[in-house]
């Protein structure tokens, strides 16, 4: 020991220079000789500690074997043990900070991860003032170790057996203070939730979990005791009820003691509603009231939803966000004063109460009502109705005032009125181009309203055959117009069939007004390009609407469409296929000479077939036309060498609007869904995606957009892959029409051969 002491410099000096030239067996016996040495040198090296750990850190984004990589890790605790937790000088633990903080960025999160677990037996160790001192230095400087960071709060605050350890409540207390006035609270709100979230997880239970709870919330209540004054005051309050609602919320509070869920509940009152504190209002209100038990929500809970709803904007999105959650005590306490507050409501804030209206119409949660309730909401709604225009927000609008349709008895009759202003409006496309306000979603939703409609004074007034010829002709590329008017259709046809009656005598009992029923060859004419569309929305409203008792068609055409119509309702998934398989089969047997339009809407729903992105149905599809190609060539090639011209031209045809391009799927919002599963809650995260979803302004346009999205995919290398391989396997046919079919392949080639370049025949 007195050799060691007299040359530990010369010692140190050599294992410097020998770690720079070892290898990883090397290194692991060198560190662990530095172990050795720190532990019997100890403050004695501190004037060479900045070299040891420089030298100890610059290993950690290496890749080093994984023994190498343990013993550095153990090795940089020992040096903290023994060197910086035993200085009293605070600018150590400073440099320390600042030589770690300059590391972690570059090193892999699971070296990040192991890294935090040495420092937060640091935090640990270190005396009160020492530990809150490093807790400011994490604070103050988290870019680009925000991960590590929460690891080392995380680690330091975790204890065995669902515990924590003693020295939580002096590491997470700091940290709030940070939080509470720091010019960027955004980072260190990220670092608590985290740190919050994984100690709730482990904790077993609200004792356990006392040691953070009990003056995180005796730290909430001075504040909220305190009424703001200030704009300081006012930020510092909304910035703690953020905290406090992630306490609330993770694992519906259950990590809370009673006690703890009264003293927070009893605060409600005191908290006055204002605008820059109304979004944190709000997670904390939802938090508290869903963690509660009845009478919490009977007593404080009551009292604070009637103070609410004199906001009415706050109030409504509170009311929403319960309802969204399931709050348990809904229909006792929410609900009443919701239907009590309805008319002033609708005057003080009429966009956001139709909403909540609405939603609640469509959860089936507004209950029984009475008649005063229902009175009064019918004239509101025939008043919004009979003065309705196709604007952005009239569109936003009338989403959410047919839902509660059911309410007001002149709603079908107004509506007629709206469709038929929507079928003489001009230009459908470019309002379709323009704009998710447009003609062709506010004639589906209407539409599909009146078909749900239990009112049957409308077919009074409706001409539905001509309806149809309209829709046909000018809204035969919307897959919403058409849905809507096939379930019209699908419904007068369930409502009216009578076997044995005269045709006429049929359309006549469908609707008063309506004139002589279509021909078949009329709508087709329109709707033969949807039949051979990639999306199954189009091909079964058109083939519904053919088959309907609008359409006059003859026997071998009904033949046809109800093969046609059964197989395209059989599902597109694995357990529909060997179904549809069969369907795609047996088609053609039904097919007799002398029916081209028959023959053609066979033809075109086979090679659409082709465009579905299920595998098993290829094959059947090109036999089935194959076989069709035989009895008729001539039919089959036309609408092989139509879908061929096409395929050139789905640039240009396939052209979407830059409103429906946007990115507005369900369950996108502010909220960030950790990777990390115990930084994550599902509760926590339902309640802020619910507030989330009640505070955004452009809910009813995404959904207006989503309702407009098609589901369906078309792959047009494989669709052109498949179509070739079909046309090989009729031969003769594609033979027979080479004269056609050469220059067209040699007119693709062209167009894509750069200039001047000769001509190549393998390009074909």
């Amino acid at each position: 020991m007195p050799l060691l002491l007299h040359n530990w410099r010369n010692i140190v000096a050599l294992w410097i220079t020998a770690v720079d030239a070892a290898d990883d067996e090397g290194l692991h016996a060198l560190l662990d000789l530095l172990q050795k040495v720190a532990h019997d040198l100890r403050t004695t090296l501190s004037p060479v500690y900045a070299d040891l750990l420089a030298k100890l850190l610059n290993f950690l984004p290496r890749p080093i074997a994984t023994p190498a990589l343990t013993a550095l890790l153990a090795t940089l605790s020992e040096l903290f043990k023994y060197l910086l937790v035993p200085s009293i000088h605070l600018d150590l633990l400073q440099q320390t900070w600042s030589s770690f903080h300059a590391v972690l960025p570059s090193c892999s999160s699971e070296v990040q991860r192991a890294a935090g677990e040495v420092w937060a037996s640091v935090l640990r160790r270190l005396k009160t003032s020492a530990r809150e001192k490093a807790v400011h230095l994490m604070a103050n400087n988290l870019d680009g170790v925000e991960i590590a960071s929460a690891w080392m709060l995380i680690f330091a605050c975790k204890s065995v057996s669902s515990t924590l350890h003693t020295t939580s409540s002096s590491i997470i207390r700091p940290l709030i203070d940070c939080y509470l006035t720091s010019p960027d609270p955004g980072p260190l709100y990220t670092l608590l939730r985290r740190t919050l979230t994984s100690i709730i997880h482990h904790c077993k239970d609200a004792v356990q979990f006392s040691g953070v709870a009990d003056p995180l919330i005796t730290l909430f209540s001075t504040i909220v005791n305190q009424p703001p004054s200030n704009e300081v005051e006012i930020e510092r309050l909304r910035r703690i009820l953020e905290l406090i609602s992630v306490v609330c919320s993770v694992r519906q509070g259950s990590r809370l003691t009673p006690s703890h869920l009264s003293q927070l509940a009893s605060a409600l009152p005191n908290i006055q509603i204002c605008a820059p504190i109304e979004t944190a209002l709000l997670h904390f209100s939802a938090s508290i009231l869903t963690a509660g038990d009845m009478s919490m929500a009977t007593n404080v809970g009551h009292l604070f939803i009637l103070e609410a709803l004199k906001v009415p904007k706050f109030g409504t999105s509170l009311l929403g966000a319960l309802a969204e959650l399931s709050w348990g005590e809904w229909k006792l306490v929410a609900l009443p004063a919701l239907l009590r507050s309805t008319t002033d409501l609708l005057t003080m804030e009429p966009k956001q109460t139709l909403r909540l209206l609405s939603s609640l119409a469509l959860a089936d949660k507004l209950g029984e009502v009475d008649v005063v309730w229902r009175r009064t909401v019918d004239v509101w709604l025939s008043e919004r109705l009979s003065r309705w225009e196709l604007t952005p927000d009239g569109v936003n609008e009338l989403r959410n005032l047919l839902s509660l349709s059911v309410y007001a008895e002149k709603t079908p009759v107004l509506l007629v009125g709206i469709v038929q202003r929507m079928l003489d409006a001009p230009n459908p496309e470019e309002s379709w181009n323009a704009s998710h306000a447009n003609t062709a979603w506010a004639l589906w939703t209407c539409m599909h309203s009146l078909g749900n409609s239990q009112n049957a004074s409308w077919r009074q007034q409706v001409d539905l055959v001509e309806w149809t010829r309209t829709v046909v002709r000018r809204w035969s590329w919307s897959h919403c117009v058409l849905n809507g008017l096939a379930g019209l259709t699908q419904l007068r046809q369930d409502n009216f069939s009578l076997s044995g009656k005269d045709l006429s005598m049929m359309v006549f009992l469908i609707s008063p007004l309506s004139s002589d029923a279509t021909s078949f060859s009329e709508i087709y004419l329109h709707l033969r390009t949807c039949i051979s569309s990639h999306s199954r929305s189009l091909r079964l409203s058109a083939l519904k609407i053919l088959s309907s008792k609008l359409v006059k068609s003859s026997p071998g055409e009904q033949d046809v469409l109800k093969r046609c119509l059964q197989g395209e309702e059989v599902s597109l998934d694995a357990q529909g296929v060997r179904e549809r398989v069969l369907r795609i089969g047996r088609i053609g047997q039904v097919i007799k000479d002398g029916e081209p339009l028959a023959t053609d809407l066979c033809i075109r729903w086979l090679i659409s077939q082709l465009k579905v992105n299920l595998r098993p149905l290829w094959s059947p599809a090109a036999e089935a036309l194959s076989s069709l190609a035989k009895r008729f060539g001539d039919s089959v090639w036309a609408c092989f060498f139509d879908e061929l011209q096409a395929i050139t031209r789905v640039a240009e045809t396939c052209r979407l609007p830059e409103w429906l391009s946007e990115n507005v799927e369900q369950g996108v919002n502010e909220d960030p869904w950790e990777d990390e599963r115990t930084w994550r809650d599902g509760a926590a995260h339902k309640i802020r995606s619910a507030i989330s979803s009640w505070l955004d302004q452009e809910h009813d346009r995404k959904c207006i957009i989503l309702d407009q999205k098609s589901s369906d995919r078309f792959d047009l290398v494989s669709f052109e892959t498949q179509l070739i391989s079909t046309m090989g396997q009729c031969a003769s046919l594609v033979e027979k029409h080479n004269r056609e079919l050469v220059p067209f392949f040699l007119a693709i080639t062209q167009i894509h051969q750069p200039q001047g370049t000769p001509f190549n025949g393998n390009a074909l």
